[in-house]
C-alpha cells in the first residue's frame, strides 16, 4: 500500500496523508501575489525568491540579542512557507505580533542589567533580581493585591517612578518613559500593537494576506531596533532654491541652480529643506508649514542675488529628526496661529508675543495644530495636558516667556532667529483660524496672496 493509500479522520471526513511532492506543491492561491503585483504568477520559483527579497530586506540590528534574533529568523521562514500554504502568511502575522512581547520584556530585564527597582505605597524601594520576565510577573502580582493603592511603582533611571504591571502595555509605557521608544505617530500605534497581541492571544479565525504579514514584519523589526538603540527616524536637508512668479513656484537642489533660465520677474528664497518635501510650496518662514523641517536661510530677492549669495555661502547638506519636534502655537484675540519652531518663536516682535503660548510635542506641525484647534473649538477628544490620543504630547503652555522656558526645560537649546515676513503666491496653507468655539473655527483667506 502506497502512502496516498492512507487516510486520517477528520470529524466526518477522510483526509488523504499526502506524500512530500504533494506537500511541496505551491498553493495557487499563494501565486496570486508576485513580482508584477496581484495577479495569477505561474513561475513560482520568481515568487519564491521575490517572497525572499523582501522579508530579508527587514533586518535586526546586530544588537539585538540572540534569543530575540532567533525568533525573528523563525518569523521570517514561516513566512516563507507561505508559498506552499496560504495561510502561513497569518500564523506569520500572529507571530510577528506576540513575539513584540517577547523582544521588549528582554529589553527591560537588559536594560535595568536584571535588577529591577520599585517603590511601595509607604515610598520604602524595593530592589529584586528575577531569573526572567515570567518570574517578574509572579513577583509583582503578589503586591497587586488589594486593589491599585497596593500596588509596586517601578523607578525609573530618572528617579520617577510609574505605574507598572508588566503586561505589554505598560510595557510599552515603560519604553517610551525611559526613551527607547520614541514618535507621537508611532506612540498611537501602541494600542493597537497590544489590542493586536491579544486577539492572537486569545483568536478567532482570521485569514490575512502576505502584505499583512509583511508589514506586520517591518513594524516588529523598528519595534526591536528601536528598543536596541537604533537613531530616530531623521531625514536629508539640502540647499534649495525656491523661484516663484504669479503664474508659478518652482524649486530645486542650490546644486543645480541656473539662474538664468527663470524670468526676470522671478523671486527666489534659499532654504534647507528635504527636496521630496510634499509640502515646499507652502514654505512660510514664519510658521512651521511643511512635513519636514524645513529651515530659512536667504530670501527673497531676485535669481541675481540668490546667484551672488550660493556664491558666498556653499550649498550644504545636515540630517535631522522628525519625530517628537517641539512646537509652539499663539492664541491671541480669538486667532490660533501655525506653530512655530522655538527658535523662530523666540526671535519675534514684542508685538507679536501676546496671547497664550502652547508647547506641544509632535512628529509634523499639521497634527499640533489640529489638536489645539480641536481643544479651543472644544470639538472634543482632546487632551489640555500630556499625551492625548491623537499624536500630540502637551507639554505645557503660559505667556510668551514661559513657554521658551518650557523648552529649555525639555532640553532644546533655543537660539533666537529673526526671519522675515513673505508668502509664497500659490501657498495654500493658511497662517491662523479663528476659533468660533462649538466645535467652529474660521480659516484664513488665501485665495490672493502678495509677497
Amino acid at each position: 500500500m502506497s502512502l496516498a493509500d492512507h487516510a486520517v479522520s477528520r470529524g466526518d471526513t477522510m483526509k488523504p496523508i499526502r506524500s512530500l511532492e504533494e506537500l511541496a506543491q505551491p498553493d495557487k492561491r499563494s501565486l496570486m501575489f508576485g513580482p508584477g503585483g496581484m495577479g495569477r504568477h505561474p513561475d513560482a520559483e520568481a515568487v519564491s525568491r521575490w517572497n525572499q527579497d523582501l522579508v530579508f530586506r527587514i533586518e535586526l540590528s546586530d544588537a539585538v540579542p540572540e534569543t530575540t534574533q532567533k525568533s525573528f529568523e523563525r518569523l521570517q521562514e514561516t513566512y516563507l512557507r507561505g508559498i506552499f500554504y496560504y495561510e502561513q502568511y497569518t500564523v506569520a502575522a500572529d507571530m510577528a505580533r506576540l513575539i513584540a512581547e517577547q523582544a521588549i520584556a528582554e529589553r527591560f530585564l537588559a536594560f535595568y542589567e536584571g535588577l529591577v527597582t520599585f517603590v511601595d505605597t509607604e515610598n520604602v524601594t524595593h530592589s529584586i533580581r528575577p531569573a526572567n520576565f515570567y518570574d517578574l510577573q509572579k513577583d509583582l502580582s503578589k503586591h497587586s493585591r488589594g486593589g491599585s493603592e497596593a500596588q509596586w511603582r517601578l523607578k525609573l533611571r530618572s528617579g520617577q517612578t510609574i505605574s507598572f504591571d508588566g503586561m505589554l502595555f505598560s510595557l510599552f509605557r515603560w519604553a517610551r518613559a525611559e526613551g527607547l521608544l520614541g514618535g507621537q505617530g508611532d506612540r498611537i500605534r501602541d494600542g493597537a500593537r497590544v489590542a493586536l497581541r491579544n486577539f492572537v492571544a486569545h483568536p478567532q479565525y482570521h485569514l490575512g494576506s502576505p502584505m499583512d504579514a509583511l508589514n506586520a514584519i517591518a513594524d516588529l523589526a523598528r519595534l526591536i531596533n528601536r528598543l536596541w538603540g537604533a537613531p530616530n527616524p531623521s531625514v536629508e536637508r539640502q540647499t534649495v532654491v525656491i523661484t516663484w512668479t504669479s503664474q508659478s513656484t518652482e524649486w530645486g537642489n542650490a546644486s543645480d541652480f541656473q539662474p538664468n533660465v527663470f524670468p526676470e520677474s522671478s523671486n527666489c528664497a534659499i532654504v534647507l529643506a528635504d527636496l521630496d518635501e510634499p509640502e515646499l510650496s507652502n514654505f512660510d518662514p514664519q510658521y512651521e508649514s511643511t512635513v519636514h523641517p524645513a529651515e530659512y536661510l536667504w530670501g527673497p530677492g531676485t535669481w541675481e542675488d540668490a546667484a551672488q549669495w550660493l556664491q558666498n555661502n556653499p550649498p550644504k547638506v545636515d540630517i535631522v529628526p522628525i519625530q517628537d519636534r517641539l512646537f509652539l502655537l499663539r492664541h491671541h484675540d480669538k486667532l490660533l496661529y501655525l506653530p512655530r519652531s522655538p527658535n523662530v518663536a523666540a526671535g519675534i516682535s514684542d508685538a507679536e508675543r501676546s496671547g497664550t503660548w502652547y508647547l506641544l510635542r509632535a512628529d509634523s506641525p499639521f497634527p499640533a495644530f489640529n489638536h489645539q484647534r480641536g481643544v479651543l473649538s472644544k470639538t472634543g477628544g482632546h487632551s489640555r495636558r500630556g499625551e492625548c490620543q491623537c499624536p500630540v504630547e502637551v507639554v505645557g503652555s503660559g505667556n510668551w516667556q514661559r513657554a521658551l522656558d518650557l523648552c529649555s526645560e525639555a532640553g532644546v537649546k533655543v537660539t533666537p532667529q529673526s526671519v522675515p515676513d513673505f508668502r509664497l503666491p500659490h501657498a495654500h496653507m493658511p497662517r491662523w483660524n479663528r476659533i468660533l468655539g462649538d466645535g467652529q473655527w474660521e480659516i484664513e483667506d488665501t485665495t490672493s496672496l502678495e509677497t
